[in-house]
């Protein structure tokens, strides 16, 4: 038997994959969550994803293929004051509309979800666009809590304040502005303090130590 590692076809199934996670259009709450400077420059000089943020993608994409399918077959496309979010689902509790989002992370089951706060963001945004204060966040930690490496899913329900919702999407409109006032003069957005996995594997980081 004679076994060839086939790096051609390798290479195939990447530029695949890329030319499937292409920009929405539109600004979306993904774009303003984190690190504006990311999404800038991602928009300016169009640098494609590496190949390890493609095959991260890859497998969240195939955990939200099967949990999506629970309630409701694709993502939600939605728009409130030109900006879009895309919520996993929207589905009904006890007659509510609920925005639901799926999360797959390798973090411990053990650490407390709140210290994601980015997830919080989203899902208060997506509160926001469905006109509601519930919300669904469904979590896979697929390494269990590292010592125990089998997965574990769990489904947490919040229900936010009227001024939590407000609040958090007038923060997103105003980053909003920042955001496209930056593409409108050419300008890196100031730099902002993100968590250090972001940093670290970040496929802009070059462009941005460029401008302090």
């Amino acid at each position: 038997m004679e076994v060839t590692q086939n790096l051609e076809a390798q290479g195939e199934i990447i530029s695949h994959l890329r030319r499937g996670n292409r920009s929405r259009g539109r600004v979306h709450v993904s774009d303003l969550v984190l690190c504006l400077r990311k999404s800038y420059l991602g928009q300016v000089h169009k640098v494609p994803p590496t190949e390890e943020e493609m095959l991260f993608w890859l497998v969240g994409r195939g955990y939200h293929a099967v949990l999506e399918d629970y309630k409701h077959p694709s993502e939600v496309a939605l728009v409130r004051d030109d900006l879009a979010g895309t919520p996993d689902q929207v589905v009904l509790v006890n007659g509510q509309v609920v925005p639901v989002e799926i999360k797959s992370t390798r973090q411990s089951v053990n650490k407390n979800i709140l210290e994601n706060f980015w997830w919080l963001i989203t899902l208060k945004a997506y509160c926001y666009l469905c006109s509601t204060t519930l919300g669904r966040l469904i979590v896979l930690n697929i390494v269990g809590d590292w010592k125990d490496i089998t997965p574990r899913l769990r489904v947490f329900d919040f229900r936010f304040t009227p001024e939590e919702v407000q609040e958090n999407w007038d923060w997103l409109l105003a980053r909003k502005q920042l955001y496209l006032s930056s593409l409108e003069k050419q300008t890196l957005p100031p730099l902002e303090k993100t968590p250090a996995w972001m940093c670290k594997s970040c496929v802009v980081a070059d462009y941005c130590k460029e401008v302090p």
